[in-house]
């Protein structure tokens, strides 16, 4: 009890000593500059060891001072130094607001040149305060913060914008594909499917991303077909000393492990298919449509960085950085799938599904930086995405089918064997170029190039497939034959290639008006076999 009642009377002291003290709290903001507020500026008791700093928005406490009368200090570069008396009144809080004005003294000319790494939240929170367009940005360091691991997750975590679950399909305050612009360094990316107008954001790994930002509404650098948002995407580079990073990691999806796994025929662990050079009816002739076992599904993924930078001169620097990474994963899916339009055509009650995807990311950036005015940077970038899928449906005799010949209500079977490989090659040569003070002109040529390849498609239907499956050698399933698509063998060849460009003028006239002059423009050709 003497402890308890010890603890208790401390505890009762802190307390009560606690609530003697007051708090001096207030504004600081910018004379000359419209009373805009003044963040990171310092704020000290005078001759105490207690101070704080000003916030972005301006605003500082100084929390828990004893009571009496204070010569508080106020001071940031390029500003008078501001001191006031302040009393601290217990269990009450003073307010002290301060315009700084800024220092006319005179000073030797200092040079100071400064890098903007726009891939923390608070430059891009500064660059989003001074953009004269509507956008907001989520750099490299929240991603790693939230355990962002690409482009669409990144885009997600803003407002407004919706990601399809599943896919890396993204939303602009509920607008889908066809009204969205994807720009890759404010240069136009292609698309990694034929049939859509922007590529799955999905396929950018945060390690080849600085930030990514959002407009939402229309700006002068913008293509003409910009209707609900455009999202483009800042490559990472790098400007110090040297690095080199190095991870390897696994993965195990307990679905998978146990299962005999399947895989195409022809197509290699690291997503390619090895028989591109062969006439498709070569291939066709000489090899069956059987899929073949896969190995142990257990996946793996590796990322190895590196970049360095090298002084040339007293101005100008170059500076490179490449990265590159692979993961691979393993699925395997059991149940039941219904084909069902107007009516119920096809019902598969039981149905097995194995999936494995591959993807392969390698970026290089150098940048030649000839001065403080003039930047030059080259960005290359390849992404190999590969999907293979092998489906049985109908595995124990049960499926049905509304337009079989021989037996609508059992025995209907097929088999789906689909490998399907987008390759994707950016590459980008980009300047900018500050003229005058006011003044500053950038420019960009991309070549893009897509190949989407569906190489030995095979689909087999069987009607009857139950009659495989008593152990009788008098009767057998037949092959179901009402189109000519229910068993193939397809292969699709389809190569993009776009070249874009941009230039742009823009003039300052004061912090918050520019005038923009510039072009864009891009061309695309599709070949197909």
């Amino acid at each position: 009890m003497k402890y308890i009642l010890s603890i208790f009377l401390i505890t009762l002291s802190t307390l009560a000593f606690a609530q003697q003290n007051g708090s001096i709290v207030g504004a600081l903001t910018d004379k000359g500059y419209n009373n805009e507020p003044l963040p990171f500026a310092n704020v000290i008791i005078k001759d105490t060891s207690i101070g704080t700093t000003s916030d972005f928005d301006g605003l500082y406490a100084l929390e828990n001072v004893a009571p009496g009368t204070y010569i508080i200090q106020f001071s940031f570069v390029g500003y008078e130094t501001v001191e006031l008396e302040a009393t601290v009144i217990a269990d009450e809080v003073t307010t002290i607001n301060v315009p700084m004005n800024t220092s006319a003294a005179a000073l030797d000319e200092v040079i100071i040149t400064t890098t903007t790494k726009r891939e923390s939240e608070v430059a891009l929170l500064l660059e989003q305060k001074k953009a004269t367009t509507q956008k907001q940005s989520i750099g490299a360091a929240e991603l790693a913060r939230k355990g962002v691991s690409d482009a669409a997750g990144a885009v997600a975590k803003i407002s407004g914008v919706s990601k399809q679950e599943g896919g890396g399909n993204v939303y602009v305050r509920g607008l889908g594909d066809r009204y969205l612009n994807t720009t890759y360094n404010g240069l136009s990316l292609p698309s990694n499917d034929i049939e859509k107008k922007n590529m799955d954001l999905d396929l950018f790994s945060s390690d080849v991303i600085q930030n990514v930002s959002v407009s939402k509404t229309y700006a002068a650098d913008f293509y003409g077909d910009f209707a609900a948002g455009n999202v483009n995407i800042l490559s990472k580079d790098y400007s110090g000393k040297g690095f080199l990073d190095v991870n390897l990691g696994t993965v195990i999806n307990t679905r998978a492990i146990g299962q005999d796994f399947v895989k195409s025929e022809g197509t290699s662990y690291f997503g390619y298919y090895n028989r591109y050079d062969n006439n498709p009816f070569a291939v066709v002739l000489s090899h069956g449509v059987d899929p073949e076992a896969a190995g142990s599904p257990i996946g793996i993924n590796g990322t190895i960085s590196g970049g360095k930078s090298f002084d040339i001169g007293e101005e100008s620097r170059f500076s490179t950085f490449f990265t590159a990474s692979f993961e691979n994963g393993f699925e395997y899916l059991e149940g039941q799938e219904v084909d069902f339009t107007i009516v119920e055509k096809k019902r598969f009650p039981n149905v097995e599904r194995y999936n494995y995807n591959t993807t392969t990311t390698a970026m290089a950036n150098f940048i030649y930086k000839v001065n403080s005015d003039h930047k030059i940077s080259f960005n290359s970038l390849f992404i190999n995405s590969a999907n293979d899928e092998v489906g049985y449906f109908g595995t124990k005799g049960l499926g049905t089918n509304r337009d079989a010949i021989l037996d609508t209500d059992k025995g209907f079977y097929q088999m789906n064997v689909q490998f399907e490989q987008d390759m994707i090659y950016v590459n980008q040569l980009i300047g900018s170029h500050d003229l005058s003070e006011k003044l500053t002109f950038d420019w960009g040529i991309g070549y893009n190039a897509v190949d989407a390849r569906q190489p030995d498609r095979k689909r087999i239907s069987i009607e009857r497939f139950d009659l495989e499956l008593d152990n009788d050698p008098n009767t057998n399933a037949s092959f179901f034959s009402n189109i000519d698509f229910d068993n193939q063998r397809y292969f699709q060849d389809i190569r993009d290639e776009e070249w874009s460009s941009r230039l742009n003028f823009e003039y300052e006239a004061t912090e918050k008006l520019k005038f923009n002059v510039g072009f864009n423009g891009r061309t695309k050709e599709r070949s197909f076999r």
